[in-house]
């Protein structure tokens, strides 16, 4: 396994009914900067500029055909989002830009996002040196000499 391929999405995705039960729990994400977000209407899928400071609450989790799919939706009476059904991030958008979330996160990984990425990628490094090691012992200490 290539140490790289570590990241927060691959240390999630065994936990996505965890994280859909700890979003439904909680209430009052803020996106804190100007963003294009993916929202839902009743007419489909469409992008969408928000300016910041508007507030969600947790839906769920899901997995998509590249990322972790973290779905919001509004609360409060912003005009702008009347006629949103839901507003929709990837784990990443959502880790950066939603204040708040990062904490849950942490709270169902046991521990900070940081420290979870720091034991699997030590975790895949020694996986990857042991697969090497057996690799150079079954060809020989003589392989690729020539």
């Amino acid at each position: 396994m290539n140490t790289s391929v570590v990241s927060i999405e691959s240390l999630v995705k065994g936990r996505l009914g965890e994280l859909s039960e700890a979003l439904n729990e909680r209430l009052g994400f803020t996106l804190n900067e100007p963003r294009n977000v993916t929202v839902f209407m009743d007419k489909g899928y469409r992008k969408r500029p928000l300016i910041g400071g508007e507030q969600f609450k947790g839906v769920g989790a899901n997995q998509g055909k590249r990322d972790i799919i973290i779905m919001m939706e509004p609360i409060g009476d912003d005009p702008e989002l009347k006629d949103v059904r839901r507003v929709e991030f990837t784990l990443a958008e959502a880790m950066q830009y939603l204040d708040g979330f990062p904490a849950v996160v942490d709270e169902i990984m046991d521990g900070t996002v940081e420290e979870a990425l720091l034991e699997a990628r030590a975790k895949a490094q020694e996986e990857e040196m042991k697969l090497r090691l057996e690799t150079a012992e079954s060809y020989g200490p003589s392989f690729g000499s020539w």
